[in-house]
């Protein structure tokens, strides 16, 4: 139990990494470019895809074992931190592209879990 909590927590650390470093990087090139935030939003959903995705597989390969499980409690935790943020902090609700955003973030953390505990994987 304790390791699969170290292991989650792990795959969280690196889910926040990849966003506050692309949410710097983005801010910056929003900042001084021309563009605009509705012209980056598939860029926005990849980079939140990605880091999902490798947060699901630090979490696998630290676990070693049951990497589908491990995703989805990795997925399902952070997702559940950032609905807690977004209702206390900003006052929004969860409504229906919100709830399917996060389905597919916590797809993709499972998707990382299972490529994670095979990647962690020793053959003999």
């Amino acid at each position: 139990m304790q390791s699969s909590l170290k292991a989650v927590g792990s795959g969280g650390l690196v889910i926040g990494a990849w966003i506050l470093g692309a949410s710097l990087l983005l801010a910056t090139i929003l900042r001084f470019t021309s563009m605009s935030e509705a012209s980056l939003t598939w860029v926005f959903t990849t980079v939140g895809c990605l880091a999902f995705l490798f947060g699901g597989m630090k979490a696998g390969k630290m676990k070693k074992e049951r990497g589908l499980f491990i995703g989805l409690a990795t997925g399902i935790a952070v997702s559940l931190l950032i609905f807690i943020i977004q209702w206390t902090g900003y006052n929004q609700s969860m409504d229906t592209i919100k709830a399917l955003f996060h389905l597919l973030y916590i797809g993709m953390a499972l998707v990382g879990g299972i490529v994670g505990v095979n990647l962690g994987a020793r053959h003999q």
